[in-house]
Protein backbone atom coordinates (compact mmCIF):
# COMPACT_ATOMS: atom_id res chain seq x y z
CA UNK A 1 0.00 0.00 0.00
CA UNK A 2 0.91 3.81 -0.30
CA UNK A 3 1.11 4.27 3.32
CA UNK A 4 2.08 1.59 6.21
CA UNK A 5 -0.66 3.04 7.62
CA UNK A 6 -3.37 2.80 4.99
CA UNK A 7 -6.59 1.47 6.78
CA UNK A 8 -6.04 4.07 9.86
CA UNK A 9 -5.24 6.94 7.38
CA UNK A 10 -8.81 5.79 5.67
CA UNK A 11 -10.59 5.34 8.96
CA UNK A 12 -10.19 9.11 9.75
CA UNK A 13 -11.10 10.57 6.92
CA UNK A 14 -14.39 8.32 7.44
CA UNK A 15 -15.16 9.43 11.02
CA UNK A 16 -14.58 12.98 10.22
CA UNK A 17 -17.35 12.58 7.47
CA UNK A 18 -19.86 10.55 10.02
CA UNK A 19 -19.34 7.54 7.90
CA UNK A 20 -19.76 4.04 9.78
CA UNK A 21 -19.34 1.20 6.33
CA UNK A 22 -21.26 -1.59 6.95
CA UNK A 23 -20.42 -5.01 6.52
CA UNK A 24 -20.23 -5.32 3.20
CA UNK A 25 -18.92 -2.15 2.87
CA UNK A 26 -15.69 -2.44 5.67
CA UNK A 27 -15.00 -5.42 3.35
CA UNK A 28 -14.36 -3.75 0.29
CA UNK A 29 -12.35 -0.39 1.65
CA UNK A 30 -10.38 -3.22 3.94
CA UNK A 31 -9.67 -5.13 0.96
CA UNK A 32 -5.73 -4.48 -0.62
CA UNK A 33 -6.77 -5.24 -3.77
CA UNK A 34 -5.61 -2.98 -6.73
CA UNK A 35 -8.50 -3.06 -9.02
CA UNK A 36 -12.02 -3.52 -6.89
CA UNK A 37 -15.17 -4.62 -8.83
CA UNK A 38 -18.26 -3.72 -6.23
CA UNK A 39 -22.16 -5.36 -7.96
CA UNK A 40 -24.69 -3.74 -6.14
CA UNK A 41 -28.00 -4.80 -5.72
CA UNK A 42 -30.51 -1.55 -6.52
CA UNK A 43 -30.35 1.15 -3.72
CA UNK A 44 -26.97 -1.04 -2.21
CA UNK A 45 -24.85 2.20 -1.80
CA UNK A 46 -22.51 0.85 -4.71
CA UNK A 47 -21.39 4.65 -6.07
CA UNK A 48 -21.11 5.95 -2.54
CA UNK A 49 -18.47 3.10 -1.54
CA UNK A 50 -16.68 3.77 -5.06
CA UNK A 51 -16.35 7.36 -4.06
CA UNK A 52 -15.26 6.76 -0.75
CA UNK A 53 -12.66 4.40 -2.21
CA UNK A 54 -11.27 7.19 -4.10
CA UNK A 55 -11.30 10.10 -0.95
CA UNK A 56 -8.29 8.77 0.21
CA UNK A 57 -6.09 9.09 -3.15
CA UNK A 58 -7.76 12.32 -3.77
CA UNK A 59 -5.55 13.98 -0.71
CA UNK A 60 -2.63 12.40 -1.54
CA UNK A 61 0.50 14.40 -2.68
CA UNK A 62 0.88 11.79 -5.47
CA UNK A 63 -2.30 11.72 -7.13
CA UNK A 64 -2.48 14.17 -9.78
CA UNK A 65 -5.60 13.42 -11.53
CA UNK A 66 -8.77 11.36 -11.03
CA UNK A 67 -11.25 9.63 -13.48
CA UNK A 68 -14.80 9.14 -12.71
CA UNK A 69 -16.04 7.52 -16.18
CA UNK A 70 -19.74 6.47 -17.24
CA UNK A 71 -20.94 4.79 -20.52
CA UNK A 72 -22.48 8.69 -20.52
CA UNK A 73 -21.69 11.90 -19.09
CA UNK A 74 -24.51 11.73 -17.23
CA UNK A 75 -24.22 8.52 -15.40
CA UNK A 76 -20.99 10.09 -12.96
CA UNK A 77 -22.19 13.00 -13.06
CA UNK A 78 -24.42 12.96 -9.82
CA UNK A 79 -23.05 9.68 -8.23
CA UNK A 80 -19.76 9.55 -7.83
CA UNK A 81 -18.40 12.20 -9.08
CA UNK A 82 -20.54 14.55 -6.46
CA UNK A 83 -20.05 12.23 -3.86
CA UNK A 84 -16.56 12.03 -3.78
CA UNK A 85 -16.56 16.43 -4.34
CA UNK A 86 -18.98 16.94 -1.55
CA UNK A 87 -17.02 14.80 0.86
CA UNK A 88 -13.70 16.37 -0.08
CA UNK A 89 -15.79 20.16 0.49
CA UNK A 90 -17.05 18.77 3.79
CA UNK A 91 -13.18 17.76 5.18
CA UNK A 92 -12.07 21.19 3.56
CA UNK A 93 -9.78 19.77 0.57
CA UNK A 94 -12.32 21.25 -2.09
CA UNK A 95 -13.68 24.79 -2.35
CA UNK A 96 -17.30 25.47 -4.23
CA UNK A 97 -15.52 27.56 -6.78
CA UNK A 98 -12.95 25.03 -7.84
CA UNK A 99 -16.46 22.82 -8.50
CA UNK A 100 -18.03 22.94 -12.01
CA UNK A 101 -21.07 20.44 -12.56
CA UNK A 102 -22.42 21.67 -15.64
CA UNK A 103 -25.81 20.04 -17.15
CA UNK A 104 -23.77 18.55 -20.40
CA UNK A 105 -20.58 17.35 -20.81
CA UNK A 106 -17.03 16.40 -18.57
CA UNK A 107 -17.60 17.85 -14.89
CA UNK A 108 -14.40 19.12 -13.50
CA UNK A 109 -12.75 20.00 -10.25
CA UNK A 110 -9.91 20.98 -9.13
CA UNK A 111 -8.25 20.39 -4.82
CA UNK A 112 -6.59 23.65 -3.25
CA UNK A 113 -3.17 23.61 -4.27
CA UNK A 114 -1.77 23.13 -0.35
CA UNK A 115 -3.61 20.09 -0.69
CA UNK A 116 -1.90 18.61 -3.41
CA UNK A 117 -3.37 20.36 -6.46
CA UNK A 118 -5.22 17.03 -7.84
CA UNK A 119 -8.04 17.40 -10.58
CA UNK A 120 -11.40 15.52 -10.79
CA UNK A 121 -13.14 14.70 -14.07
CA UNK A 122 -15.58 13.11 -15.50
CA UNK A 123 -14.72 10.94 -19.10
CA UNK A 124 -17.76 9.25 -21.30
CA UNK A 125 -16.89 5.90 -23.03
CA UNK A 126 -19.31 7.62 -25.72
CA UNK A 127 -16.16 10.42 -26.24
CA UNK A 128 -12.86 7.21 -26.26
CA UNK A 129 -10.34 9.84 -27.60
CA UNK A 130 -10.30 11.51 -23.85
CA UNK A 131 -10.26 7.85 -22.59
CA UNK A 132 -6.15 8.09 -24.31
CA UNK A 133 -3.50 10.37 -23.45
CA UNK A 134 -3.61 10.66 -19.79
CA UNK A 135 -2.68 8.25 -16.62
CA UNK A 136 -5.09 9.01 -13.80
CA UNK A 137 -3.66 8.47 -10.42
CA UNK A 138 -7.18 6.33 -9.37
CA UNK A 139 -10.04 5.56 -11.36
CA UNK A 140 -14.01 5.26 -10.75
CA UNK A 141 -15.71 2.98 -13.41
CA UNK A 142 -19.83 3.93 -12.55
CA UNK A 143 -22.01 1.41 -14.01
CA UNK A 144 -19.17 -0.66 -15.44
CA UNK A 145 -21.72 -3.40 -16.83
CA UNK A 146 -22.58 -0.72 -19.31
CA UNK A 147 -19.20 -0.47 -20.86
CA UNK A 148 -17.75 -2.64 -23.30
CA UNK A 149 -15.15 -4.85 -22.94
CA UNK A 150 -12.84 -2.84 -25.26
CA UNK A 151 -13.30 0.57 -23.07
CA UNK A 152 -12.54 -1.54 -20.17
CA UNK A 153 -8.89 -2.92 -22.16
CA UNK A 154 -8.61 0.77 -22.39
CA UNK A 155 -9.03 1.88 -19.12
CA UNK A 156 -7.11 -0.84 -17.44
CA UNK A 157 -4.20 0.40 -19.78
CA UNK A 158 -4.83 3.78 -18.66
CA UNK A 159 -3.79 2.54 -14.94
CA UNK A 160 -0.80 0.75 -16.51
CA UNK A 161 1.76 3.27 -16.39
CA UNK A 162 1.21 4.48 -12.93
CA UNK A 163 0.23 0.91 -11.20
CA UNK A 164 -2.99 3.23 -10.45
CA UNK A 165 -5.67 1.52 -8.78
CA UNK A 166 -9.02 1.46 -9.96
CA UNK A 167 -12.71 0.51 -8.54
CA UNK A 168 -16.18 -0.48 -10.63
CA UNK A 169 -19.13 -0.14 -9.47
CA UNK A 170 -22.70 -1.34 -10.90
CA UNK A 171 -25.04 -3.66 -11.39
CA UNK A 172 -25.67 -6.64 -13.98
CA UNK A 173 -27.50 -4.72 -16.53
CA UNK A 174 -25.90 -6.25 -19.74
CA UNK A 175 -25.85 -4.99 -23.29
CA UNK A 176 -26.77 -7.86 -26.00
CA UNK A 177 -24.25 -10.91 -24.74
CA UNK A 178 -21.73 -8.83 -23.06
CA UNK A 179 -20.66 -10.47 -20.41
CA UNK A 180 -16.85 -9.33 -18.99
CA UNK A 181 -18.38 -8.01 -16.05
CA UNK A 182 -20.08 -11.11 -14.65
CA UNK A 183 -17.16 -13.12 -15.69
CA UNK A 184 -14.89 -10.98 -14.03
CA UNK A 185 -17.31 -11.52 -10.80
CA UNK A 186 -16.99 -15.06 -11.21
CA UNK A 187 -13.06 -14.82 -11.79
CA UNK A 188 -11.91 -12.46 -9.15
CA UNK A 189 -14.00 -14.08 -6.44
CA UNK A 190 -10.76 -16.15 -5.97
CA UNK A 191 -6.94 -15.88 -6.54
CA UNK A 192 -6.37 -14.37 -9.82
CA UNK A 193 -3.46 -12.87 -11.83
CA UNK A 194 -4.97 -9.68 -11.73
CA UNK A 195 -4.49 -7.94 -8.78
CA UNK A 196 -7.99 -7.48 -8.64
CA UNK A 197 -11.40 -8.69 -6.13
CA UNK A 198 -15.27 -8.84 -6.63
CA UNK A 199 -17.71 -8.13 -4.08
CA UNK A 200 -21.71 -7.73 -3.90
CA UNK A 201 -23.17 -4.95 -2.01
CA UNK A 202 -26.74 -6.66 -1.82
CA UNK A 203 -29.60 -3.97 -1.21
CA UNK A 204 -30.17 -5.12 2.11
CA UNK A 205 -27.05 -4.26 3.49
CA UNK A 206 -27.93 -0.59 2.94
CA UNK A 207 -29.49 -0.45 6.36
CA UNK A 208 -30.13 2.74 6.06
CA UNK A 209 -33.13 2.66 3.87
CA UNK A 210 -33.72 -1.40 4.92
CA UNK A 211 -33.19 -1.43 9.06
CA UNK A 212 -34.28 -5.21 8.92
CA UNK A 213 -31.32 -5.90 6.61
CA UNK A 214 -32.07 -9.26 5.07
CA UNK A 215 -35.06 -9.81 6.80
CA UNK A 216 -36.42 -6.23 6.42
CA UNK A 217 -40.09 -6.41 5.45
CA UNK A 218 -39.72 -4.68 2.59
CA UNK A 219 -36.88 -6.93 1.14
CA UNK A 220 -38.90 -10.14 1.88
CA UNK A 221 -42.03 -8.71 0.22
CA UNK A 222 -40.39 -7.84 -2.97
CA UNK A 223 -38.34 -11.77 -2.46
CA UNK A 224 -41.89 -13.56 -2.55
CA UNK A 225 -42.97 -11.55 -5.94
CA UNK A 226 -39.66 -11.94 -7.79
CA UNK A 227 -38.26 -14.69 -9.45
CA UNK A 228 -34.77 -16.18 -6.88
CA UNK A 229 -32.35 -15.43 -10.21
CA UNK A 230 -33.50 -12.15 -11.20
CA UNK A 231 -33.85 -11.21 -7.41
CA UNK A 232 -30.06 -12.37 -6.64
CA UNK A 233 -28.74 -10.17 -9.63
CA UNK A 234 -30.69 -7.43 -8.93
CA UNK A 235 -31.01 -7.09 -5.21
CA UNK A 236 -28.75 -9.51 -3.83
CA UNK A 237 -25.98 -8.47 -6.32
CA UNK A 238 -24.82 -11.81 -7.21
CA UNK A 239 -25.04 -13.01 -10.87
CA UNK A 240 -26.74 -16.95 -11.87
CA UNK A 241 -24.60 -18.61 -14.36
CA UNK A 242 -26.40 -19.58 -16.89
CA UNK A 243 -28.87 -22.44 -17.00
CA UNK A 244 -26.87 -24.21 -19.75
CA UNK A 245 -23.75 -24.25 -17.90
CA UNK A 246 -21.94 -27.92 -18.88
CA UNK A 247 -19.27 -27.50 -16.06
CA UNK A 248 -21.14 -25.04 -13.21
CA UNK A 249 -18.84 -26.37 -9.86
CA UNK A 250 -16.25 -24.11 -10.65
CA UNK A 251 -16.14 -22.18 -7.43
CA UNK A 252 -13.22 -19.30 -7.37
CA UNK A 253 -13.16 -18.91 -4.05
CA UNK A 254 -11.94 -22.50 -3.34
CA UNK A 255 -11.37 -24.25 -6.26
CA UNK A 256 -8.71 -21.33 -7.85
CA UNK A 257 -5.75 -21.38 -6.06
CA UNK A 258 -1.71 -19.75 -6.39
CA UNK A 259 -0.36 -22.70 -7.05
CA UNK A 260 2.72 -24.05 -9.65
CA UNK A 261 4.43 -27.01 -10.19
CA UNK A 262 5.79 -29.23 -8.07
CA UNK A 263 9.76 -30.14 -8.91
CA UNK A 264 9.62 -33.12 -6.81
CA UNK A 265 6.59 -35.06 -8.75
CA UNK A 266 6.02 -35.74 -12.86
CA UNK A 267 3.94 -33.57 -15.14
CA UNK A 268 1.26 -35.09 -17.35
CA UNK A 269 -0.23 -33.26 -20.37
CA UNK A 270 -4.13 -33.95 -21.20
CA UNK A 271 -4.25 -32.60 -24.89
CA UNK A 272 -7.08 -31.83 -27.22
CA UNK A 273 -5.87 -30.89 -30.49
CA UNK A 274 -7.44 -28.65 -33.14
CA UNK A 275 -6.98 -25.83 -35.14
CA UNK A 276 -9.40 -22.80 -35.95
CA UNK A 277 -11.28 -24.28 -32.50
CA UNK A 278 -8.63 -24.14 -30.52
CA UNK A 279 -5.20 -26.70 -29.51
CA UNK A 280 -5.05 -27.51 -25.89
CA UNK A 281 -2.92 -29.15 -23.48
CA UNK A 282 -3.13 -28.95 -19.80
CA UNK A 283 -0.50 -29.71 -17.39
CA UNK A 284 -1.58 -31.55 -14.36
CA UNK A 285 0.15 -33.01 -11.34
CA UNK A 286 -1.24 -35.62 -9.17
CA UNK A 287 -0.27 -33.97 -5.67
CA UNK A 288 -1.72 -37.10 -3.79
CA UNK A 289 -4.87 -36.02 -2.00
CA UNK A 290 -5.81 -33.29 -4.60
CA UNK A 291 -5.36 -33.02 -8.76
CA UNK A 292 -3.34 -29.50 -9.73
CA UNK A 293 -4.04 -28.16 -13.14
CA UNK A 294 -1.08 -25.76 -13.07
CA UNK A 295 -0.80 -24.66 -16.44
CA UNK A 296 -2.22 -24.60 -20.14
CA UNK A 297 -1.60 -23.69 -23.25
CA UNK A 298 -4.72 -22.96 -25.00
CA UNK A 299 -3.99 -21.40 -29.02
CA UNK A 300 -5.97 -21.53 -32.41
CA UNK A 301 -4.74 -21.32 -35.72
CA UNK A 302 -1.48 -23.53 -34.66
CA UNK A 303 -0.36 -26.86 -35.69
CA UNK A 304 1.14 -30.10 -33.64
CA UNK A 305 4.41 -29.25 -34.32
CA UNK A 306 3.73 -25.49 -33.24
CA UNK A 307 2.26 -26.71 -29.68
CA UNK A 308 5.18 -29.02 -29.31
CA UNK A 309 7.46 -26.34 -29.88
CA UNK A 310 6.03 -24.33 -26.95
CA UNK A 311 5.21 -26.98 -24.60
CA UNK A 312 9.24 -27.53 -24.90
CA UNK A 313 10.02 -23.91 -23.30
CA UNK A 314 8.00 -24.93 -20.55
CA UNK A 315 11.00 -24.96 -17.76
CA UNK A 316 9.06 -27.91 -16.16
CA UNK A 317 9.50 -29.49 -19.33
CA UNK A 318 11.63 -32.10 -18.26
CA UNK A 319 9.25 -33.52 -15.83
CA UNK A 320 6.72 -34.31 -18.48
CA UNK A 321 6.50 -38.38 -18.53
CA UNK A 322 2.96 -39.04 -20.15
CA UNK A 323 -0.53 -37.97 -20.81
CA UNK A 324 -4.06 -38.40 -22.46
CA UNK A 325 -4.94 -36.98 -25.52
CA UNK A 326 -8.00 -37.42 -27.84
CA UNK A 327 -9.24 -40.69 -29.43
CA UNK A 328 -9.57 -37.87 -32.61
CA UNK A 329 -5.93 -37.85 -32.51
CA UNK A 330 -5.13 -41.19 -34.67
CA UNK A 331 -6.87 -39.57 -37.10
CA UNK A 332 -4.67 -38.84 -40.33
CA UNK A 333 -6.03 -35.30 -41.84
CA UNK A 334 -3.09 -34.38 -45.06
CA UNK A 335 -0.63 -35.19 -42.48
CA UNK A 336 0.77 -37.21 -39.78
CA UNK A 337 -1.59 -38.25 -37.02
CA UNK A 338 -1.29 -35.39 -33.80
CA UNK A 339 -0.72 -38.68 -31.67
CA UNK A 340 2.23 -39.90 -33.91
CA UNK A 341 3.39 -36.17 -33.47
CA UNK A 342 3.66 -36.40 -30.39
CA UNK A 343 5.06 -39.61 -30.45
CA UNK A 344 8.05 -38.69 -32.19
CA UNK A 345 8.61 -35.31 -32.09
CA UNK A 346 7.99 -34.81 -28.40
CA UNK A 347 9.21 -38.28 -27.30
CA UNK A 348 5.73 -39.03 -25.35
CA UNK A 349 3.43 -41.54 -25.31
CA UNK A 350 -0.45 -40.32 -25.22
CA UNK A 351 -2.88 -42.33 -24.25
CA UNK A 352 -6.12 -41.71 -26.14
CA UNK A 353 -9.18 -43.96 -24.67
CA UNK A 354 -12.95 -43.43 -26.01
CA UNK A 355 -15.26 -42.95 -23.02
CA UNK A 356 -18.95 -41.59 -24.03
CA UNK A 357 -19.54 -37.65 -23.65
CA UNK A 358 -21.88 -37.55 -20.97
CA UNK A 359 -20.11 -40.21 -18.60
CA UNK A 360 -17.03 -37.89 -19.22
CA UNK A 361 -18.81 -34.52 -17.73
CA UNK A 362 -20.04 -36.49 -15.28
CA UNK A 363 -16.89 -37.69 -14.19
CA UNK A 364 -14.87 -34.08 -14.08
CA UNK A 365 -17.95 -32.32 -12.59
CA UNK A 366 -17.78 -35.53 -9.28
CA UNK A 367 -13.63 -34.21 -9.43
CA UNK A 368 -14.78 -30.99 -9.21
CA UNK A 369 -17.39 -31.48 -5.96
CA UNK A 370 -15.25 -30.11 -3.06
CA UNK A 371 -15.87 -32.64 0.46
CA UNK A 372 -19.50 -32.31 2.09
CA UNK A 373 -17.39 -31.41 5.59
CA UNK A 374 -14.54 -30.07 4.90
CA UNK A 375 -15.42 -28.11 1.85
CA UNK A 376 -11.85 -29.05 0.30
CA UNK A 377 -11.41 -29.96 -3.68
CA UNK A 378 -9.98 -32.63 -4.81
CA UNK A 379 -9.04 -30.27 -7.37
CA UNK A 380 -7.18 -27.49 -7.46
CA UNK A 381 -6.44 -24.71 -10.72
CA UNK A 382 -4.19 -22.52 -11.28
CA UNK A 383 -5.65 -18.91 -12.39
CA UNK A 384 -3.13 -19.33 -15.54
CA UNK A 385 -5.41 -21.57 -16.83
CA UNK A 386 -7.67 -19.01 -18.20
CA UNK A 387 -9.38 -21.44 -21.31
CA UNK A 388 -10.31 -24.03 -18.71
CA UNK A 389 -12.03 -21.43 -16.57
CA UNK A 390 -13.95 -19.78 -19.10
CA UNK A 391 -15.19 -22.90 -20.46
CA UNK A 392 -16.37 -23.43 -16.88
CA UNK A 393 -18.01 -20.13 -16.42
CA UNK A 394 -15.06 -18.48 -14.65
CA UNK A 395 -13.72 -15.17 -16.60
CA UNK A 396 -12.60 -14.36 -20.36
CA UNK A 397 -11.75 -16.41 -22.95
CA UNK A 398 -7.83 -16.33 -23.62
CA UNK A 399 -8.98 -16.53 -27.66
CA UNK A 400 -11.26 -14.57 -29.95
CA UNK A 401 -15.17 -16.68 -29.58
CA UNK A 402 -13.94 -19.17 -26.95
CA UNK A 403 -16.01 -19.04 -23.58
CA UNK A 404 -18.71 -21.24 -21.81
CA UNK A 405 -19.10 -24.76 -22.30
CA UNK A 406 -23.06 -24.98 -22.97
CA UNK A 407 -26.04 -27.28 -23.63
CA UNK A 408 -28.47 -26.45 -26.21
CA UNK A 409 -31.43 -25.16 -25.21
CA UNK A 410 -34.14 -27.10 -26.83
CA UNK A 411 -31.95 -30.40 -27.00
CA UNK A 412 -30.03 -30.11 -23.55
CA UNK A 413 -27.49 -31.88 -25.00
CA UNK A 414 -23.40 -30.33 -24.45
CA UNK A 415 -22.56 -27.85 -27.85
CA UNK A 416 -19.75 -29.22 -29.19
CA UNK A 417 -18.17 -25.71 -29.02
CA UNK A 418 -16.34 -24.19 -25.89
CA UNK A 419 -15.10 -27.27 -24.65
CA UNK A 420 -11.25 -28.09 -25.43
CA UNK A 421 -9.59 -27.70 -22.29
CA UNK A 422 -12.66 -29.54 -20.35
CA UNK A 423 -12.50 -32.39 -22.73
CA UNK A 424 -8.63 -33.09 -22.28
CA UNK A 425 -9.17 -33.09 -18.46
CA UNK A 426 -11.47 -35.23 -18.89
CA UNK A 427 -9.02 -37.70 -21.33
CA UNK A 428 -6.92 -37.05 -18.29
CA UNK A 429 -9.16 -38.37 -15.55
CA UNK A 430 -10.58 -41.55 -17.66
CA UNK A 431 -7.13 -42.92 -18.37
CA UNK A 432 -5.42 -42.22 -15.05
CA UNK A 433 -7.73 -43.17 -13.09
CA UNK A 434 -11.32 -44.32 -14.65
CA UNK A 435 -13.97 -43.70 -13.23
CA UNK A 436 -12.44 -44.00 -9.69
CA UNK A 437 -9.48 -43.40 -8.56
CA UNK A 438 -10.31 -46.32 -5.72
CA UNK A 439 -12.39 -48.48 -7.56
CA UNK A 440 -13.92 -50.69 -5.18
CA UNK A 441 -13.35 -48.62 -1.74
CA UNK A 442 -14.69 -45.74 -0.03
CA UNK A 443 -13.34 -42.66 -2.30
CA UNK A 444 -12.37 -38.97 -1.07
CA UNK A 445 -15.73 -37.97 -0.98
CA UNK A 446 -17.70 -41.35 1.09
CA UNK A 447 -18.41 -43.02 -1.93
CA UNK A 448 -18.56 -46.07 -2.88
CA UNK A 449 -17.23 -47.09 -6.43
CA UNK A 450 -18.41 -49.65 -8.64
CA UNK A 451 -15.86 -51.25 -10.80
CA UNK A 452 -14.86 -49.73 -14.06
CA UNK A 453 -17.31 -50.84 -17.06
CA UNK A 454 -15.46 -48.49 -19.36
CA UNK A 455 -18.87 -48.12 -20.99
CA UNK A 456 -21.14 -46.70 -17.86
CA UNK A 457 -19.71 -44.84 -14.45
CA UNK A 458 -22.07 -46.13 -11.53
CA UNK A 459 -21.28 -43.81 -8.33
CA UNK A 460 -23.49 -45.79 -5.51
CA UNK A 461 -23.99 -43.30 -2.71
CA UNK A 462 -23.61 -44.81 0.63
Amino acid sequence: MILKNWVQFQDRLFEQLNYVPTEAEAKIHKSIARIKLVVGGWRGGKSNTGAKEALPYAILPTTELIWVVGSTYDIPRHTEFEYLCRDLMKLGFLQEKNFHQPDQGPCTAQLSREFGNCRIVTRSATDPEKLGMEAPGFIIVCEAAQLSYEIWLRLRGRIAEKRAPMILTGTFEQIGDNRWYEEFYWLWQGVNEDEAQSFSLPTWSNLTKFPGGRQDPEILKIEARTPPDIFMEQYGGVPCRPSGLVIREVDPDIHIKNIGVNPDLPVFIAVDPGYAGAYVVEFIQDWGEQIAIVDEIYAVNLITEDIIIACKQKPYWAQVTDGAIDIASHQHQAMRAPIEEWRDEAKLHLHANRIPEEDGIELLRTYLYPHPVTKIPKVVISPRCKGFLSECGVGSSPIVGGGKWLRHKETKKAVDKNNHACKSVIYFLYWKYGYGRNKGREDYYGQVLAPDSRREMQVIRR
